[in-house]
This record gives C-alpha cells, sequence and structure tokens, in this order.
C-alpha cells in the first residue's frame, strides 16, 4: 500500500512449534529497484505457539512501485516454554470499519479478561478487498490495560485511492493485538 510518496510493508511471519512461543529480533531493509537502501528497521516481537504475527513497517519514504527488494532477517530467537509465556486474554469488540477517500478508521473496544495487567498493547488492523486480498493496514498503540479493563480504540487509516477505497471489504476487517515487550 502506498501513498503521498510513502509505503507499508506488512510482513507475515509464522511459528510452526505447537508447543512453544519463540521471542526474536527482527532488520528489515527496503532497496530500491536499482539497489540502494530505502530505509531500514530493527525491532523485536514474538509469537505464540502455532501462531502467527503480523509486523506493520510505516512511512517507507518512497513510492511503492520504486521498491525493488526487502530483506528480513531474524535474529536472537529463543524459544519459551508455555509456562514461561505470559497469557493475555485481551478481546476486541464492537469493531466498526469506516472507509473514505481520505483514509478512515477502525474503531471499538479492547477489554482485558485476566486478572493482571497487559502494557504497552499495539493493535494492528488488516483491510481485504472482496477477493480476500490484503489492500491496507495500520497499527495504533493503546497503551496499558489494568487487569479487567476496558478502553475504546481507534486506528486511523492512510489515505487510499478511489478503487482501493472502493475495493474494501468491511466485514473482512481484521484487528488482532501485541503486548510490546520492554
Amino acid at each position: 500500500q502506498s501513498g503521498q510518496d510513502q509505503s507499508i510493508v506488512l510482513a507475515a511471519l509464522g511459528n510452526d512449534s505447537g508447543d512453544y512461543s519463540v521471542d526474536f529480533s527482527y532488520k528489515m531493509v527496503v532497496h530500491d529497484i536499482i539497489g540502494g537502501q530505502i530505509d531500514a528497521f530493527n525491532g523485536t516481537s514474538s509469537i505464540p505457539a502455532a501462531g502467527m504475527r503480523y509486523i506493520l513497517f510505516t512511512g517507507i519514504a518512497s513510492n511503492a512501485i520504486n521498491i525493488g527488494t526487502i530483506n528480513f532477517e531474524i535474529t536472537d530467537t529463543v524459544w519459551v516454554a508455555p509456562t514461561e509465556t505470559p497469557q493475555y486474554n485481551l478481546s476486541l469488540n464492537n469493531v466498526g470499519t469506516y472507509i473514505s477517500q481520505n483514509g478512515g478508521y477502525i474503531n471499538g473496544t479492547v477489554t482485558n479478561e485476566a486478572t493482571s495487567s497487559a502494557n504497552n498493547i499495539d493493535l494492528l488492523a488488516i483491510l481485504h478487498d472482496f477477493s480476500g486480498k490484503i489492500v491496507g493496514a495500520s497499527v495504533a498503540n493503546v497503551g496499558d490495560l489494568p487487569a479487567l479493563g476496558k478502553t475504546a480504540f481507534k486506528i486511523t487509516l492512510p489515505v487510499m485511492d478511489t478503487r482501493t477505497a472502493n475495493s474494501i471489504d468491511k466485514s473482512k476487517t481484521e484487528v488482532s493485538y501485541e503486548v510490546i515487550k520492554d
């Protein structure tokens, strides 16, 4: 997805282990069509056992047509036994998708169903077209939620062209969460 000479990249990562979650570091380097580096991102994340994680990179300083290759490297993997993995129990409710050429937003509520707090929560929204293809994504941080706490959220969507805006199937919007480790 791109707009106004900026692009986003959505990386989908899976964990085939049904027994262990995995913590890891990553580095992504974006190159233009002639091989020059456009941007680089570093970070850490985790994937639950038999789970999937989407990582969104925003604000890449290039129109998508000028992006050549993207190198994604995972390092420092640590396999974590279930007894050592924090168990978060967040629910997303009343999720609504509102689209316009000026972008739009996704809103709803997030509730912490657990008896312990969840700190530094990112919510990731993924938009699909009527055929199921991913056509956009955005992320918002909702901060911390105390045990049994609830808060409203709003994920702002970037400006999109008319064709993309009209192709979005609002019923297929996905919203997932990640509790960001310090």
